[in-house]
């Protein structure tokens, strides 16, 4: 969304899987104009939950008129924590003691999708959105979907959230309250085990950190170049033998084998 660009930025588009040669780039206007990150979709209904790296981000779910056919509009919605002490609540800080507990949430509609500044957000403030600091990567699993928040908690070290659809229900079911152990989970994914895996984007060697049984964190593989660059995109094999993950520098796509059905730890 910077100035000098001769079209508006700030859009989601869609890229066919089996395309065999260029398509038209077409922004699916309706789902938004403001600083996207990540997307996961609800296979049962189609609805498609977006991220926003921002301080003051929103949590958005884009409903659309046919599932599956995106550019066919929609309604987009922010999520909104019920209760009135929870009114535009900020989750930055201050709901440590709420870990894991479901928080009974609605959604309040957007009207101006389309804005000429990055204002999306602060309609959904208005109306009573949460605030969730810079929403960043997710994953749909187990009927949730999972979020990062990069830089949220206490010591500012990141948050996952799960949103659950069949119960309405919000929940903070990691914060970071060592730096040492999480710092800045920036991507998310679930393995073919049922644990969440995160892939760090913090300060120093960055690492792939899981959940084991017990809820405990720990490191399945450390950033050994040391050069602080992230790990991200993370995902399994169908068959649940290979971890695929990016390095961002050098640019580099990493296989780890290993016992995933299993579980590390």
């Amino acid at each position: 969304m910077k100035t000098g660009y001769t079209k508006r930025h700030g859009y989601v588009f869609e890229v066919p899987a089996y395309a065999t040669g260029p398509v038209p780039a077409e922004p699916i206007v309706a789902m938004g104009r403001f600083n996207h990150e990540a997307t996961a979709t609800d296979p049962a209904t189609g609805f498609v939950y977006q991220t926003e790296d921002r301080g003051d981000s929103c949590f958005y779910r884009y409903i659309p008129n046919v599932p599956g056919k995106l550019l066919q509009g929609g309604k987009l919605q922010a999520l909104k924590i019920k209760g009135t002490e929870y009114f535009s609540a900020d989750t930055t800080t201050g709901f440590l003691d709420k870990l894991n507990v479901p928080l009974p949430c609605e959604w309040v509609d957007i009207e101006n999708v389309d804005p000429d500044t990055d204002t999306v957000r602060f309609e959904g403030h208005i109306k009573g959105a949460a605030k969730f600091s810079r929403g960043e990567g997710m994953w749909y699993g187990d009927g949730n979907i999972y979020f990062c928040c990069s830089d949220g908690g206490d010591l500012r070290k990141g948050q996952i959230w799960a949103y659950n659809a069949a119960a309405e229900t919000v929940t903070l079911i990691i914060e970071s309250v060592d730096e040492n152990m999480l710092d800045m989970p920036d991507n998310i994914t679930l393995g073919p085990d049922g644990r969440i895996y995160m892939f760090e984007d913090g300060n120093g060697g960055d690492n792939i950190v899981g959940v084991n049984a017990k809820g405990e964190l720990y490191k399945v593989a450390e950033n050994v170049i040391a050069n602080g660059s992230e790990f991200a995109g993370g995902c399994f094999s169908h068959n649940g033998r290979f971890m695929f993950v990016n390095m961002q520098s050098p640019g580099l796509t990493l296989v780890i084998e290993g016992p995933w059905r299993k579980g590390q730890a």
